[in-house]
């Protein structure tokens, strides 16, 4: 990196270039997805400063973020606006650690007798102190005291005008760096981060079985070749899985790995062509080392595989610091990705994926999506053809579920036999089918489902797959048997998973607000009670013929009529079951329920000669009845083909 390098001023440009001739040539050119990147690592002691290094000096400070104040990380910054010294946000990426690619952001330390002094990376300019503000000179910058403080945390003061480095919010999010109040007890406590070296000792690694798949990998980058053989870059975090293995799907092509002996090994292109040292086709491979973990050249001068601004290139361990070099190793290649869909609709995934293969998948007739068996990648994309309108369920393994977005709903975590448990709170769609490859258990309030109901004073069935109680706008009577053509039931306020029920809607419930029942803390099952007479369903069923003992809810909710051929019963509602053969229409008969409404008079339907219609019970609806003449309520109706 050595960033300042890169901005010197023009007179002395030609040092820069008689420089840069001295490095070795770059084995290929940055691409545009390969953004530098830098990481700093936090220091605790001021012994830990070495004045060849860079660093990242941060303060944090409080902002008003949507009417709260927050505390955020600012960084000291080389830019200026109106001669003061801005401050940028920036973030840790882990604890300790923190990363950026604005070089602006980086300084270096000049000790200066038992003082220091701040010098930008980019430019060779230093921090100078003028009252409150801050700036930078290229003369005789502030000299400053560091002071050690308890926490980890630093005070840099000025002695010569008495205050302590701090920040500013001017206006808005408007922030800057100055020098403030000489306090030790409430002055603010700064941050040093150091560049990381990347270049520590390991150890010996164990390396990859002979002929497996393999790519380049750095700290914020995948290598691989293309078509033409040129060594392109790729993102890390989308392409490479928690487990550490990278994709396996298609979208990275990947090198093949040969290990000699004595720790050596050549690389082969993905055709199967041998690779030299600039990983060009050869006729015979180089044959690379591995030392203290890392890639290293087979000759007697340990020279490491790195990556720098200019790309990669073999360099020594002094030439690749001076660098600011990243070091690159080998990641080797999941297993082959493959999906398999059952009958029922449930696909599963197995092998390494990567997040942009994942994004793609296509969602035609899967009811369940299993990704239990899988380690996902480290960075996940939001699917493209997933319908929001389905009941469509995820699971994943118990180890992933830290890298699953917010943006997959309904998903579930998979740990032993007992263990499948709901990552966040979900919504049942009304209508569309719901298949559970697991039972899985819901925090009280997690899981919801609701129904615009209808106004009118009808029943309607319900059959829901967890625990709970009523809503408050319905009133709700649990099946108990069917007597002389009616059923009846008695009014419940509680319902378990798998029992259906009947329910209305309550006279003083808003008409236009759908109903919503929330779960009870419990497992979630798609187990029906097949003890009771009214046995409810989570898919659609379709009745293809005459079922004698089978009856389904009339539009009007007020009579239960035998199923005929082409009748469809929708998910979460019930079917009544009867023994008896003899009865057209059931009807409910729900004890201590207020009737909020009174029901709607169902006129009887009869043919011309008399004979009961019974297709016709739907509150005098003719539309089921064949092109006649019909009597209802004792007046007759002609029905006609439309």
């Amino acid at each position: 990196m050595k960033s300042n390098k890169r901005y010197l001023s023009s007179f002395l440009l030609w040092t820069l270039v008689s420089l840069l001739c001295t490095l070795p040539p770059p084995l290929y050119a940055q691409s545009e997805i390969d953004v530098a990147k830098w990481q700093f690592d936090r220091i605790y002691d001021i012994q830990d400063i070495d004045a060849e290094r860079d660093y990242v000096i941060s303060i944090r400070d409080s902002v008003k973020d949507g009417g709260k104040w927050i505390y955020k990380r600012f960084a000291l910054s080389a830019k200026a606006n109106k001669k003061k010294l801005k401050a940028t946000v920036i973030a840790e990426i882990s604890d300790g650690h923190i990363e950026t690619s604005d070089t602006s952001l980086i300084w270096h330390f000049r000790r200066d007798e038992d003082k220091w002094q701040l010098v930008s990376s980019r430019d060779n300019r230093s921090v100078l102190s003028q009252g409150t503000d801050l700036c930078t000179t290229d003369k005789g910058g502030t000299k400053w005291n560091i002071i050690p403080v308890g926490d980890g945390s630093f005070y840099f003061r000025n002695d010569t005008e008495g205050r302590c480095l701090g920040t500013n919010m001017t206006s808005g999010t408007s922030c800057y760096f100055g020098c403030y109040l000489n306090d030790l007890v409430n002055g603010m406590h700064a941050e040093i981060y150091v560049e990381s070296n990347d270049f520590v000792e390991k150890g010996t690694v164990s390396l990859p079985v002979c002929d497996a798949r393999v790519v380049l990998a750095a700290r914020d980058s995948l290598y691989t070749m293309d078509v033409d053989g040129r060594v392109v870059a790729h993102q890390i975090q989308t392409k490479t899985c928690q487990d550490g293995c990278v994709a396996n799907d298609g979208s990275l092509p990947l090198m093949q790995y040969k290990y000699c002996e004595n720790n050596s090994f050549a690389l082969y292109d993905p055709t199967g062509n041998p690779l030299d040292e600039k990983f060009c086709i050869a006729d015979e491979p180089y044959v690379w080392r591995e030392y203290n973990g890392y890639i290293v050249s087979a000759d007697s001068t340990v020279r490491y595989l790195a990556k720098s601004d200019a790309g990669i290139s073999l360099m020594t361990l002094d030439e690749a610091l001076l660098a600011h070099a990243m070091p690159i190793g080998i990641s080797v290649a999941g297993e082959s990705a493959a999906s398999d869909i059952s009958s029922d609709g449930c696909m599963t995934l197995s092998g390494a994926w990567s997040a942009e293969r994942l994004a793609e998948l296509d969602w035609t007739g899967i009811s369940v999506l299993d990704l239990s068996k899988m380690s996902l990648p480290l960075q996940l994309a939001a699917f493209k053809y997933r319908d929001p309108a389905v009941n469509t369920i995820i699971y994943v393994a118990k180890a992933s579920v830290a890298a699953v977005p917010q943006h997959w709903y309904f998903t579930i975590s998979c740990g032993d036999e007992t263990d499948f448990q709901l990552i966040r709170a979900a919504h049942i769609v009304d209508r569309a089918d719901l298949t559970l490859l697991y039972p899985f258990y819901a925090e009280s309030g997690t899981l919801t489902y609701s129904r615009q109901m209808s106004d009118d004073g009808g029943w309607e069935t319900l059959c829901l797959p967890f625990d709970c109680t009523m809503p408050d706008e319905v009133s709700a009577g649990a099946c108990l048997s069917v007597e002389n053509g009616q059923l009846q039931c008695e009014a419940i306020k509680k319902v378990e998973a798998g029992n259906a029920v009947l329910v209305r809607k309550n006279a003083d419930a808003k008409s236009s607000k759908a109903i919503v029942w929330t779960n009870a803390s419990g497992w979630v099952t798609d187990v029906i009670n097949v003890k009771n007479c009214l046995q409810g369903t989570y898919t659609q069923v379709q009745y293809d013929q005459s079922e004698e003992s089978k009856y389904l809810l009339d539009n009007a909710g007020m009579n239960f009529v035998r199923v005929r051929p082409g009748s469809t019963l929708s998910p979460f509602r019930a079917e009544l079951h009867t023994t008896s053969s003899t009865m057209h229409s059931i009807s409910p008969v729900v004890s201590a329920i207020a009737q909020s409404h009174k029901p709607h008079p169902v006129p009887a339907v009869h043919s011309i000669d008399g004979k009961m219609m019974i297709d016709a019970m739907t509150n005098g609806n003719q539309m089921y009845c064949p092109t006649g003449v019909y009597i209802v309520a004792g007046k007759k109706f002609l029905k006609y083909k439309r």
